[in-house]
């Protein structure tokens, strides 16, 4: 049985990783490594998440310095090249809705299923001296998972990214296809692959330690995300009754992107977060959750927008 717990403990972020360029790791496998205590299913059991989070972005960077003008490109589709500095970004806000569903179908294997039922991104923007918002909207990529105890401690992924959100929203006048990090799926089919460890501390203190790696593939119009790597390390303890507490470190490594095999100016980063959080059970099958993550170190190519914060509520359920 407690070996069965320590398994348990040690899946929280195995899933997927998505493809924002600099955004605060909101993706499926930063997600789960976030939040903790998803768990691996029984055989038979689900185990059902929903989750929103919040995302305030204008933290200006020109590698590790602040910046106050930061100045994007515009990947040009139509005439096959990127035009460096195109339009001046100040600020920008994400939310999204998700649902993460995983079926437990035996004692070691489980597969699961990531859905952003909606993404919503607002980045205001300046060409010249107009000034205007893109805010594209939409279900994002479907991100789908095999995860295995292998014993001792050690749970490994496998999965794909696939490409069921809209990679295409024009900008506000309808003329042009928009910044690719910015809308609400990437294109393309990716591939990750995931491993993690659960120790158990005295004083009823808990370890997790979690690494993924995601191949970015090209999308049909030649645009490739850069490839992303994570690692994260978690401590974690009851405080009072049902309430869990955690502290984690989480960092991550985004690499250039590439248009037409040509890198693109102003993407790829590495960030590191702080994630302070707390899970409060709710009964044998229910649990609540919310977790604030603060970058507490920044380095992005050229000059780009970085998270002030991001804010993780959710709640999950086995049945």
């Amino acid at each position: 049985m407690g070996e069965r717990l320590a398994r348990a403990g040690m899946v929280a972020g195995i899933l997927i990783l998505g493809a924002l360029p600099a955004a605060p790791c909101d993706s499926a496998a930063c997600l789960q490594q976030t939040r903790g205590g998803g768990g691996l299913p029984r055989k038979g059991r689900w185990q059902v998440d929903l989750t929103f989070r919040h995302t305030s972005v204008g933290d200006g960077r020109e590698g590790t310095a602040p910046s106050a003008d930061v100045r994007r490109p515009w990947v040009d589709f139509e005439r096959q090249t990127v035009w460096s500095g195109f339009h001046r970004e100040s600020r920008g806000r994400e939310r999204f809705v998700q649902v993460d569903i995983a079926r437990g179908l035996s004692s070691r294997w489980a597969v699961g299923l990531s859905v952003p039922l909606h993404t919503r991104r607002v980045y205001d923007v300046v060409h010249g001296s107009s000034g205007f918002s893109y805010e594209p909207e939409g279900l994002g990529d479907t991100l789908a998972v095999v995860r295995r105890a292998l014993g001792e401690g050690w749970v490994a992924g496998f999965g794909l990214k696939l490409p069921s959100g809209r990679s295409d929203v024009l900008d506000p006048t309808g003329t042009f296809i928009i910044e690719p990090g910015i809308q609400p799926g990437t294109g393309s089919v990716d591939v990750v692959g995931t491993l993690q460890r659960s120790f158990a501390l005295p004083a009823m203190v808990s370890l997790g330690a979690a690494a993924s790696y995601q191949v970015n593939r090209g999308n049909s119009r030649g645009y490739a995300f850069g490839d992303d790597a994570i690692a994260s390390a978690t401590l974690a303890r009851r405080v009072i009754g049902p309430i869990t507490g955690s502290l984690q470190i989480k960092g991550w490594r985004k690499g250039r992107s590439a248009y037409l095999d040509q890198g693109v100016p102003s993407t790829g980063a590495t960030l590191v977060y702080m994630t302070p959080g707390a899970r409060a059970r709710l009964g044998v099958r229910n649990a609540a959750y919310a977790f604030l993550s603060v970058p507490v170190y920044r380095n992005v190519n050229e000059r780009q927008l970085t998270p002030h914060y991001s804010l993780i509520l959710g709640a999950s359920r086995t049945f």
